[in-house]
């Protein structure tokens, strides 16, 4: 080490210069003062250039001792008897500490106190706490290469019990190779009785890590060793836990620590909806937020709670902000308002105003059940053993729900007639909701306006069919549920989407929910609502008669402790002050928030050499304290995010290096950490960074991998032998960070070993190492950009305004079809020649092209007609001109009982052929262990739907068991839904079934219920459109990472069960004169996922 002359150093150092002999004899020790400057250290450079930090004398001073006191030099280790320790001496009170230490430690071991490092000098611990303080204090010093330790860890430990030194001092990284490297040889001859503390720290101090280091424990260890202290609880876990087992002890009516496992089921446990209403009640009260009387059925363990409402306070909190109850993570923050509204409801509500005052006067807006819809006595019954009855009279009903003012919407007697009455009502309440936020009709035409209905009543088939068999021009609308949306638009003449969405009882939340990706997304304004009329009986009776269960599914595997645990790094040291600041407002935040940690200490230094700026900012911070009052302005800014629990100081990471994605805060060093568990992976040798998609933020990795036999040359993508292993291994990462982080992975880059640049400390190079990655944004625009020079005949530096309509500037059908070539070409895409139509700017065009994720088709099964069973099937009848059209199957119907070749006679069709699945009614319902009643009463399309959906999982590599609670979504597109009249053919029967039978919401939730896999599960009718919306609707969630992979198909007994939809198409006419109506089956499923998957 160099003393350099402190009077030198106020101004400029320069070069060392050689001293001569007589000057050093002749050297008089100058006067130093404290905050004189005795060297530069340089910052490793791990999230901005190096800087020289200017260490005082003092400083230096303050340091060394602070040092000694993380270790505690605890004299029992080696004298049980004794009670030599720092904390009993006063900082001036060290020599005697010393001396009465060397003494018990050259009795017992018969040295001197000793100490051990491989840390490298230039790093802050490996100076300081090994050079320094050693020097200062006369302790002896065990120093061994940085080389040695890489190459055998375990040295580092077998060196501490050859010289049975006292401590020592390691990164994170280190305790995780050697618990992980040890040779059990050298495990069983370690003797470390003697250590009285190691110190982890200069990065991130993982708990799990230190947790398995701890496990690892020497046999001849007579205690655990001894680390740093743990916190099983996050920031926010400690109040959440407290405040659940609180509620949940006063719901169950046991003493907390009597309470059953978190991960059983409330609900299973006697739990009823009174007491799950007060207990949601008390959870907000205790954490004033604001939660649903649903929480406990939403999710349904005390774990589920837990974890839900962390991550509600943490997405409220930001860098330090108070929590708040609103929409939690994964919502843009994008304000969206409520500009008009209008509801129809029983109790003759009609209007948000009598609402509000049915709610305030506490109104009751139950009746008996009135004629119009059934004869109640016909049903009612108060022993349920007897069959097809229900033990209740009244409910909630709409009042003049047969009432409809057709001529306002121009629609004809007749079609009004047979319109389905929740069409008619929903027309009307839709209008009124538009009217209110200030449109009218002439103003709403062809305006892009998206609407989006959810309903899951469709018991008017049931109602037509007692009125005896009418078919007429309107069957074919007057009861479909796309026509439900679909009407709204084509009514009031507006643009946009339309999907009419059943997912059972959450249709309508669903719809606003889907609603708002569209609003987010700026595709169009739009209108979300609800209908559901109870028109006949079946489905009451059939919920009376069945019973509700729940689908128990055994955990897929055990909690992650490193997902609960941060490590405390405890207390401040006496004289030193630790704050935590809101970095934005530069006030104090309270115990237990979240926001950047501020010290005052005489061990900060002067700041930055030459660097007047940057030193004010960081050295030289001023906050307000929680009491209001300014704070000194000699804060250190450390950039560190934390908090302070019990006294204790937690760091939870850097704030520069952290990512911002959906809203909310992660740290890289959680995601690599959850990287590091893959097998292909190198460790420590990960980076993870924010990728700026279209305006949002994504998350990309890079990772270097293990160079293995038989997978050199890994790294050549464009080698098809070698592609799928590479993405073999993103797949692997990518479902390890969804599944411990919740985290969709936009890209992943797969590198050789020894590529990610590091800093002089070890730590991987986070902002150097970017440039190892390809920028998509450039490179799109590069291809945009030469494509639109090429289309406009214009050099780049030319070109018109980014946000100019292509259209407008005189591009014809031929140029777009051209374009849209050069840019497939250019970036190897498969692109429409839709394309500038869709996105008419070529800022359009950019950003839509950078949001493309790829999405992959990794799985998919079909059932077609002409006997088409699968993928191979369907190919030979394409390559071979193949023709799978027949006549209808006398297993629909007898056609010819419905034939004629004029149309001009009531109730016929002109058609005899069309596409048909074979055998619709055969089913293996063992195999999804369904019993024969179910099975008999299910609706076909159910079943089949059932059948290639698993096999379209199965092919994707799934089995049963893997299935099992795996975060997967199901999107099923359906608009046939004739059932109801083949049923009703068959004469009135009611059992436990006809609720989950037919209705359209159970052919996507069976599938999730009888796979056992949890994710979104929505049937949509949009009418013909309804696969392909279901397909755009599983991308959507895709891409927004709601979930790792999706099967979204579509299934269409094309009304073709019964003729009456058919014959009223055919009464209508087909399209162009000239052409037939052609009837075809359809059913067909692929499993998407991402391609980094």
């Amino acid at each position: 080490m160099i003393t350099i002359d402190a009077s030198r150093m106020r101004t400029a150092p320069s070069a060392l210069e050689e001293i001569p002999k007589e000057a050093v004899e002749t050297y008089q020790i100058p006067d130093i003062e404290p905050n004189d400057v005795m060297f530069l250290q340089f910052t490793s450079g791990s999230t901005s250039a190096p800087k020289g930090v200017m260490v005082t004398h003092g400083s230096l001073v303050q340091r060394i001792h602070q040092c000694l006191v993380s270790f505690g030099m605890d004299s029992s280790l080696d004298a049980p008897n004794t009670k030599e320790n720092i904390q009993n001496y006063k900082m001036t009170e060290y020599d005697q500490l010393f001396k009465n230490r060397q003494e018990i430690s050259r009795g017992v071991r018969g040295d001197a106190v000793r100490c051990f490092s491989w840390l490298p000098m230039y790093h802050d611990t490996g100076l300081i706490g090994f050079v320094c303080t050693p020097i200062f204090f006369g302790v002896q010093v065990y120093q061994m290469s940085p080389l040695d330790f890489i190459r055998r860890p375990h040295s580092w430990l077998w060196g501490m019990t050859k010289y049975k030194t006292l401590c020592c001092a390691a990164p994170n990284f280190a305790f995780e190779v050697v618990a992980r490297k040890m040779p059990e040889a050298v495990f069983q001859k370690l003797d470390l009785r003697h250590v009285c503390a190691f110190l982890c720290g200069a990065e991130p101090v993982r708990a799990l890590t230190i947790k398995r280091f701890c496990e690892v424990g020497p046999p001849s260890s007579s205690s655990p060793l001894v680390v740093v202290r743990f916190c099983a609880l996050l920031s926010f876990q400690l109040p959440v836990k407290a405040a659940v087992v609180a509620a949940a002890s006063t719901l169950l009516g046991k003493p907390p620590d009597k309470l059953p496992d978190f991960d059983a089921p409330l609900l299973e446990l006697g739990v009823d909806s009174m007491g799950a209403v007060e207990f949601a009640e008390d959870v907000s009260k205790a954490l004033e937020l604001h939660l649903e009387p649903t929480l406990i059925f939403n999710y349904p363990t005390l774990n589920d709670i837990c974890l839900f409402l962390v991550e509600q306070l943490e997405a409220g909190s930001g860098q330090g902000g108070e929590a708040q109850g609103g929409m939690g993570a994964g919502y843009s923050a994008e304000p969206v308002a409520v500009v008009g509204a209008a509801c129809g409801l029983p109790g003759g509500i009609d209007s948000l105003g009598a609402f509000w005052d049915l709610l305030m006067n506490y109104g009751d807006a139950n009746s008996d059940i009135p004629w119009s819809r059934w004869a109640v006595d016909d049903y009612y019954y108060a022993d349920l053993d007897a069959d097809a009855k229900m033990d209740v009279r009244e409910g909630g009903f709409v009042d003049s729900a047969e009432m409809f003012d057709a001529s306002f919407f121009r629609i004809g007697p007749s079609e009004a007639k047979a319109m389905f009455p929740q069409q008619r009502i929903m027309l009307e309440v839709a209008y009124e909701s538009l009217h209110s936020a200030g449109y009218t009709k002439d103003s709403l035409m062809r305006q892009h306006v998206g609407v989006f209905v959810g309903c899951c009543a469709n018991d008017w088939y049931q109602v037509a069919a007692q009125q005896g068999p009418h078919i007429s021009t309107y069957s074919a609308t007057s009861s479909s549920p796309s026509i439900l949306s679909d009407r709204i638009l084509y009514i009031l003449g507006i643009h946009g989407p339309s999907c009419t969405i059943d997912t059972a009882c959450s249709s309508s939340l669903f719809a606003i929910n889907f609603a708002l990706h569209h609003l987010r997304d700026g595709s169009c304004v739009a209108a979300a609502a609800g209908v559901n009329l109870i028109l006949a009986p079946s489905v009451t009776i059939a919920f009376y008669e069945g019973d509700i269960s729940t689908l128990n599914v055994p955990p897929s595997e055990e909690a992650d402790p490193s997902k609960l645990c941060l490590v405390s790094c405890g207390k401040a040291f006496p004289g030193v002050t630790v704050r935590i600041v809101d970095p934005d407002k530069k006030k104090e935040m309270p115990e237990n928030k979240t926001g950047e940690v501020w010290v005052l200490s005489a061990s900060c230094t002067r700041g930055y050499f030459n660097l007047p700026d940057k030193t004010k900012e960081t050295f030289y911070g001023q906050c307000t304290l929680a009491k209001g009052r300014p704070s000194e302005n000699l804060y250190l800014r450390t950039g560190d995010s934390g908090f302070i629990h019990k006294g204790e100081l937690f760091i939870a990471g850097r704030i520069k290096d952290m990512l911002i994605v959906r809203g909310r805060n992660y740290f890289p060093q959680d995601i690599e950490e959850a990287v590091e568990d893959c097998a292909s992976v190198r460790k420590g040798c990960i980076a993870c960074y924010s990728l700026d998609i279209g305006g949002t933020e994504k998350l990309g990795i890079a990772a270097e991998i293990k160079i293995e036999e038989g997978f050199i040359g890994w790294l050549s993508r464009l080698r098809p032998s070698m592609k799928k292993q590479y993405d073999e291994v993103c797949r692997e990462i990518a479902k390890a960070v969804s599944a411990k982080i919740g985290l969709p992975v936009f890209g992943c880059w797969l590198l050789k070993p020894r590529v990610l640049p590091k800093t002089s400390a070890g730590k991987v190079h986070r902002s150097c190492s970017r440039v190892l990655l390809p920028d998509n944004q450039t490179k799109v625009k590069a291809a945009v950009v030469a494509a639109a020079s090429e289309l406009l005949g214009k050099p780049p530096d030319k070109l018109p305004d980014f946000d100019a309509p292509l259209l407008e500037l005189g591009v014809d059908s031929m140029g777009a079809v051209e374009f849209a070539e050069d840019v497939s070409k250019a970036l190897e895409l498969h692109l429409e020649p839709t394309l500038i139509f869709n996105y008419p700017t070529l800022n359009d065009i950019c950003l839509f092209l950078v949001e493309q994720q790829p999405v992959a088709v990794v799985g998919a099964a079909c059932g077609l007609p002409g006997g088409i069973d699968s993928l191979g099937a369907f190919w030979d009848l394409l390559m071979n001109y193949g023709d799978a059209i027949s006549e209808i199957p006398r297993s629909r119907w007898d056609v010819d009982d419905y034939y004629y070749a004029d149309l001009d006679a009531d109730a016929k069709m002109d058609v005899r052929e069309g596409g048909f699945v074979d055998s619709a009614e055969m089913f293996d319902a063992s195999f999804f262990r369904i019993g024969p009643s179910e099975a008999k009463a299910m609706y076909p399309q159910q079943r089949i739907m059932l059948e290639v959906a698993y096999e379209s999982l199965h092919s994707a590599g799934y089995t049963k068991d893997s299935l099992m609670r795996q975060h997967v979504g199901v999107f099923v597109g359906c608009c046939a839904n004739d059932w109801y009249q083949v049923a009703a053919q068959q004469g009135p029967h009611i059992s436990t079934y006809p609720a989950t039978s037919s209705s359209p919401s159970i052919l996507s939730n069976r599938i999730s219920y009888i796979l056992g896999i949890h994710g979104p599960s929505c049937t949509i009718d949009t009418a013909c459109s309804s696969s392909l919306f279901a397909i755009n609707l599983a991308l959507h969630h895709l891409r927004d990472g709601s979930f790792v992979a999706a099967t979204a198909g579509g299934v269409n007994l094309n009304q073709i069960l019964a003729p009456s939809v058919t014959i009223a198409f055919c009464e209508v006419g087909p399209p162009f004169s000239s052409s037939p109506l052609l009837l075809s089956d359809l059913l067909w499923s692929p499993l998407l996922e991402h391609t980094q998957r």
